[in-house]
Parts: C-alpha cells; sequence; structure tokens
C-alpha cells in the first residue's frame, strides 16, 4: 500500500478486530485515490500513538527491490501481449545467407592454411639434412664461437673486477685514514681537558691548606649590595660613598 515490497508473516495470534478495520479503510481510501484522507488518517493514528498494524498479532519485513523480483507474475497489460516477429524479405534473407556462408568459408580457408604451415615447420624442424660429419663439424665451429663468447666475456669481467677491487681499496684506506683522524682529535682533546684540570688542581682546598683557605675567605669579605641612583648608576657595597656632583 504504502509503495514498497514487503513479506509479512502472520503469527498464531488472532488479528485484531481494529486493526482489520483500519486495513479496510486505508485500501478502500486508496481505491478511490484519496491521498488527502489517507494523509489525514495515518497522521490520526500516529499522534494517537496507535498503529494501523497490531504489532502483537503480525511480524512484517520490508524488502526493497530494484527491479521486479523474479517470482512476481506478469502484469496485467503485459499478460496478452504476443510479441511480433520481425518480417525479413525473401532476398534479404537470402543476401545475408550468402554473405555468412563466404564469411565461414574464408575463416575456414584461412585457419586450415595456418594449421598445414605450422605442421610443415614442425615437420621440417624435427627432420635433419645434414650427414652425421656436417653435425659433427658444425658442433665444433659452434663451440669454438662459444668458447671465444666466453674469452670476451671473461676478459670484460675480469676488468670489472679488478676495477672494483681498486675502488674497494681505496674506499678502506679513506675509511682508515678518518679513523685514524678522529683518533688523534679525540687524544688531542682528551690531552687537552687532563691538562686543564692540571692547571685547576692548584686551587683545589685539600687538608693541608685548609687552614689558609678559610683565613683568606673571612679576610676577603665580598659584598654583594649594591644601590643605583634616579640616573641608573650602581654603587656596589653596603658602604659605599656616593660622589656628589
Amino acid at each position: 500500500i504504502l509503495g514498497r515490497s514487503c513479506n509479512t508473516t502472520v503469527s498464531s495470534r488472532s488479528i485484531n478486530v481494529y486493526t482489520i478495520a483500519g486495513y479496510i479503510t486505508l485500501v478502500h481510501l486508496v481505491l478511490k485515490n484519496k491521498l488527502h484522507e489517507i494523509l489525514k488518517m495515518l497522521r490520526m493514528y500516529l499522534n494517537s500513538g496507535t498503529s494501523i498494524i497490531n504489532n502483537n498479532s503480525i511480524i512484517y519485513q520490508s524488502v526493497r527491490w530494484a527491479r521486479k523480483p523474479r517470482w512476481m507474475p506478469v502484469a496485467k497489460s503485459k499478460m496478452f501481449r504476443v510479441p511480433v516477429k520481425p518480417v525479413i524479405p525473401r532476398e534479404e534473407y537470402l543476401e545475408l545467407q550468402r554473405l555468412h556462408n563466404n564469411y565461414k568459408t574464408q575463416e575456414r580457408a584461412v585457419r586450415n592454411y595456418i594449421i598445414n604451415e605450422i605442421r610443415n615447420e614442425s615437420a621440417g624442424a624435427t627432420e635433419s639434412h645434414m650427414s652425421p660429419e656436417e653435425e659433427l663439424a658444425d658442433f665444433e665451429q659452434c663451440m669454438k664461437i662459444n668458447e671465444s663468447w666466453n674469452a670476451e666475456v671473461a676478459a670484460v669481467r675480469n676488468e670489472r673486477l679488478r676495477v672494483e677491487a681498486l675502488q674497494k681499496d681505496k674506499i678502506i684506506e679513506d675509511t682508515i685514514k678518518k679513523r685514524n683522524e678522529y683518533q688523534l682529535q679525540k687524544l688531542a682533546e682528551v690531552e687537552r681537558k687532563v691538562q686543564k684540570m692540571r692547571e685547576d688542581y692548584k686551587t683545589f682546598i685539600t687538608p693541608e691548606n685548609i687552614d689558609s683557605a678559610i683565613e683568606a675567605a673571612l679576610s676577603q669579605i665580598v659584598d654583594y649590595n649594591f644601590s643605583i641612583d634616579s640616573k641608573g648608576n650602581m654603587y656596589k657595597g653596603r658602604k659605599t660613598e656616593l660622589k656628589q656632583e
């Protein structure tokens, strides 16, 4: 009724009388094409919180289809329609048959020709036209040519391997040189740090000079106080006198 295909399964419970009445009323309105009344009826059911279909008595599932399903019958407008068989004139039919026969004959001839050519080539390849002495001489000639090719390839390969070995040796030498330079730099840096620590060691406080260090610290009082005038001049010390300009 609502424009969709659906499979409806009725449960074993009895159908409500109001549900049947709702169905009958809805079908009656659809048959009379009263769309306004149908919308009014649906709006009334939605506002009242009830449904035309009683959920306790009917279980339904909607399935949409892009085309008409295969099990649906033929439409009433096409039920008794007999398709008209196209009428081909006699002359046209004979001409089409002649062209078709010519095409099939030519195709068969080309196919047979190709098959015969392949068979002849295969038969000629299997048959030998040389004597055993000629075959031996031809084999020796082929072996000489193959050996000359192998010698040329071996010479090229040996030259390539020699160049690659020289390049690899050069890369190894450069790597060793860079590694030695890096080690020398690290040793020089370590030596510089050790020398600096030796110089700083002279100012370290030890148990032998701790008394003199304490006396020097007490005698050299450091005053971190300072003052700033309106011009931004800084005067360090608590007891520093300001200069009168």
